[in-house]
């Protein structure tokens, strides 16, 4: 996800049609388990435009790097309502995703930097 895109209930853009939406977001969480999926699937009973352009851009990155067989992602204070970063990632073996998370971090990171250093022993303890 870009990291300029706050995301909210509360959107003021043009409502899009939820069929269309869940779609996306369904075959997205089917397909893997990123943390943005799983933060705009929250606006999955009412997606604005703002909503689909970033399932777009989530489409596009799962594109481009689909051979690759390890994420590892932080989204640095997206939450609007409490400020704090949302930790993720994902670890697979051939064709099947074997491990997962996607987390809220307990504590506020006051930068992306620390927000990456509080999700890096997480992965590495998932690694080993």
């Amino acid at each position: 996800m870009n990291i300029n895109d706050k995301l909210c209930l509360a959107d003021r853009t043009t409502k899009i049609n939820e069929y269309f939406y869940r779609s996306i977001v369904g075959g997205l969480m089917y397909f893997n388990s990123y943390f943005s999926v799983s933060l705009i699937s929250k606006f999955m009973h009412s997606p604005f435009v703002h909503h689909l352009r970033v399932a777009k851009r989530i489409l596009q990155y799962v594109c481009g790097t689909i051979i690759m067989k390890f994420y590892i992602n932080i989204d640095w204070v997206n939450s609007i309502d409490d400020k704090k970063s949302t930790s993720g990632f994902v670890f697979s073996f051939g064709s099947g995703v074997i491990s997962w998370i996607s987390k809220k971090q307990e504590s506020t990171a006051l930068s992306s930097s620390e927000a990456e250093y509080i999700t890096a022993p997480l992965a590495a303890q998932q690694t080993i």
